[in-house]
């Protein structure tokens, strides 16, 4: 992140996407606190999801499914 900080995307003129996802074993906030950092860094963050431990199925298939609306959405630009 300390990387991401020194990044500005929003100064190339493009529009650019972002998805945030990540299981999480405890108190979780990770995926908001990357997608704030990307935020400020220029990215238009279109979805946050945030699970716990081990995915099943059906959380497997609604990450796939953000990916591919996001891709969707990355060629709509």
């Amino acid at each position: 992140m300390y990387y991401l900080r020194g990044l500005r995307f929003d100064r190339t003129g493009f529009k650019k996407l972002a998805l945030t996802f990540g299981s999480m074993g405890g108190r979780g906030g990770a995926i908001e606190k990357i997608a704030n950092e990307l935020s400020s860094s220029g990215f238009d963050v279109v979805n946050e999801y945030e699970l716990y431990y081990i995915p099943n199925e059906d959380e497997l298939e609604k990450c796939y499914s953000l990916g591919n609306e996001l891709g969707k959405n990355i060629k709509s630009i």
